[in-house]
């Protein structure tokens, strides 16, 4: 004979119950942690892109490429500009440090005459006859 639910007697004590829901329950909680990381499908629109969108996104990116290609073109010329400046400044300088220099010994030579002008003053008297 077949023993009915009436006639069948559990013998769990509290403890094995409290056992066995906490084993389901921690079972089910896994079930559930493993769907949520395993058994995720985002959306299409969310993990792609569609072509007009791509090819907008492409060509806007393609623009402000190359409006900052042109700008550092820009830039470089612009270098470019002052280094040339910077040799014309430096050419100068050195032409006007020369003529500073020439300009230097034109003074000493100057000097120079106007320092010996009393000896000659006097030789050209004496060899006159003017000064005795």
């Amino acid at each position: 004979m077949i023993p009915t639910l009436a006639q069948y007697s559990p013998s769990f004590s509290a403890g094995q119950l409290a056992a066995f829901l906490g084993i389901l329950f921690f079972v089910f909680a896994l079930i559930l942690v493993a769907r949520k990381v395993f058994g995720h499908e985002p959306p299409l629109h969310k993990e792609y892109v569609l072509r007009t969108e791509h090819d907008a996104l492409a060509e806007k990116m393609d623009t402000e490429l190359g409006r900052e290609r042109g700008a550092r073109k820009k830039m470089h010329e612009d270098i470019a500009a002052l280094q040339t400046g910077i040799e014309v400044v430096k050419t100068q300088n050195i032409e006007q440090s020369a003529r500073i220099g020439e300009m230097r010994n034109d003074q000493l030579n100057i000097r120079d005459r106007i320092d010996d002008l009393p000896r000659r003053t006097i030789e050209l008297l004496r060899s006159s006859g003017a000064l005795k």
